[in-house]
């Protein structure tokens, strides 16, 4: 029968069936009648228990392929003529939906000192126009966060001759770099003889070190062909500056604006703004690997040592992954100089209160020089550096929950070999493992640029979303129950008592093989017609015949 056109002629039918039933057909709707009620109750309820777990099973099922499609990496092709070119260790931060960008490791290059910034809405790079003389040096590894909504402050990391301790504060407003604090003396730590090499003035700084921290030895530690900082093999030695041990005290100098303990000089430190105060934990300064933990007040412009800080301290170590919300900063992975890390904490900024986080699920493996970021309820970990490969893997943990679990994100195929700075990779758009990348979350994306993948440092471009925002929730099950026992929707209606069910045949054949045997595989055929608003019914007590046997006749 089609059921596109309207039917102005009726048919009856006759099959052998598994139970007594009979069927008619009126204005073209088959009728079917079950003779056995109270017998087949029980089978009907089980049978419709069983068909709402399938239809949970289904709606489960094409919710999770909807977040798979919706799951992927896609590459960023910005607008306009400029891109900034690869690095590795990169400070960013998003301010103002910018994701602003400064410094990092550029290769052959070496250390860089410029500034770009990166406006979502546009999809375009610019260089960020500084009006200020003084701006910081080149430097890598160093950490850069937001205090509000205008001033961005950038602390510390490594120049390729020294570990740094300055801190800057750039004024987006005012397009100006304020220096807060120079860096201490690297002889023996007294402001007053402050010998700081890393103001860069009139664009005349430069950078004679061009090896990276990731292919440089373990510095004041040992020269052997062991690992280094970063976890590179190497058998040359590097020649490091001393650095003192104790507190460094800066009071009154004429360059310095700042009083207190201040932090030692450091890379790959943990650093968040929380009330005010700029918060730092832990690093590499040379010589050994740290946990301690400081705060600076941008008010009173006075460095405090957090001394000692309560709960679960984390063991020292550099470059972990961290991230912030409202209340907490959380740390993952990081590198004490012989172990890589997976462990996992929490840090209350209310009280200094550190807390080792349950990691049930499957938890990231050790790692270092990689990426952390929250959004809503979920935080996410991203590639890094395991001490042999470049990882380009991705985990969440759910704080509802508290279990970590591995995010399908794309093609299993790994671009690892794919070196070409400017992204592409043809029609696969996963990027490749990478460490010490840029790594942001706008909107309901996580962006990352650049890092280095083992043999290129890059300034490819992808965005991941987070969430399937574009996709509305499943709801093919509600849609195909709302055709159900609509007379006007229906070709096919259930006699059962003195009470019409109306269905539709195609409906039945995709959910039972015994509906699809009857109405459509079973051979049965259209028989005599007979006037619309008239009555008939199939009589099927012939068991005695096969179950493929098709019998049809008319009654009046």
């Amino acid at each position: 029968v089609d059921t596109s056109t309207t039917t102005t002629t009726s048919t009856t039918t006759t099959a052998t069936t598994p139970f007594n039933n009979r069927t008619t057909r009126a204005n073209g709707r088959r009728i079917i009648s079950n003779h056995n009620d109270n017998d087949n109750n029980h089978n009907r309820h089980n049978h419709r228990m069983m068909e709402e777990e399938q239809e949970q099973q289904d709606e489960s099922t094409l919710s999770n392929d909807l977040s798979k499609q919706s799951l992927t990496w896609s590459i960023v092709n910005p607008v306009g003529t400029i891109q900034p070119p690869p690095r590795s260790g990169a400070a960013s931060v998003v301010v103002r939906d910018r994701l602003y960008m400064f410094g990092g490791y550029g290769g052959g290059t070496g250390r860089l000192d410029d500034f770009y910034s990166f406006e979502f809405e546009k999809n375009q790079w610019e260089e960020v126009e500084v009006l200020s003389i003084e701006k910081p040096g080149c430097r890598e590894n160093n950490g850069v966060v937001i205090g509000d909504s205008s001033r961005v402050y950038l602390f510390g990391g490594y120049n390729g001759n020294a570990w740094l301790n300055d801190l800057w504060m750039f004024d987006i407003d005012t397009k100006r770099w304020t220096c807060i604090q120079e860096n201490s003396d690297t002889n023996d730590g007294n402001a007053n003889t402050n010998t700081n090499t890393n103001i860069r003035r009139n664009n005349t700084g430069t950078n004679t070190n061009t090896n990276s921290l990731e292919d440089e030895d373990r510095r004041n530690v040992d020269t052997d062909t062991d690992t280094d900082a970063a976890g590179h093999n190497h058998n040359h030695t590097t020649t490091t500056t001393t650095i003192h041990d104790d507190p460094i005290h800066f009071r009154n100098h004429p360059n310095t604006q700042v009083v207190g303990t201040v932090p030692s000089r450091r890379f790959g430190y943990v650093s968040v703004v929380h009330n005010h105060k700029l918060i730092l934990f832990g690093g590499f300064d040379g010589s050994k690997w740290l946990n301690d933990m400081y705060e600076f007040d941008f008010h009173t412009k006075i460095w405090r040592q957090i001394a000692p800080p309560l709960g679960q301290l984390p063991s020292v170590r550099s470059c972990p992954a961290w991230a912030k919300d409202d209340t907490h900063v959380y740390i993952q992975g990081g590198y004490d100089g012989v172990t890589r890390k997976s462990d996992f904490f929490s840090c209350d900024l209310a009280t200094y209160r550190w807390t080792q986080m349950p990691s049930a699920g499957t938890p990231p493996s050790p790692r270092y020089f990689h990426s952390c970021s929250i959004y809503g309820s979920k935080l996410y970990v991203y590639g890094g550096y395991s001490g042999s490969l470049r990882l380009a893997d991705m985990y969440a943990y759910d704080f509802e929950t508290r279990v970590w679990s591995q995010i399908n994100c794309g093609s299993s195929h790994d671009n690892i070999n794919n070196n070409n700075n400017n992204g592409g990779g043809g029609s696969n758009t996963r990027p490749s493992g990478r460490s010490s990348l840029v790594a942001q979350v706008h909107r309901n994306h996580l962006y990352i640029f650049g890092g280095y993948n083992g043999e290129t440092v890059l300034n490819d471009f992808y965005k991941f979303r987070l969430t399937p925002v574009s996709i509305p929730p499943p709801n093919l099950v509600q849609d195909l129950r709302s055709l159900m026992n609509r007379e006007e929707f229906s070709d096919v209606a259930f006699l059962i008592g003195d009470q019409l069910f109306y269905a539709n045949r195609a409906l039945l054949a995709v959910r039972s093989e015994y509906f699809k045997t009857m109405l459509f595989t079973g051979g049965m055929k259209e028989s005599l017609p007979i006037p619309p608003n008239s009555s008939s019914f199939i009589s099927t007590s012939d068991n005695h015949h096969d179950q493929n046997t098709i019998r049809s006749h008319t009654q009046s």
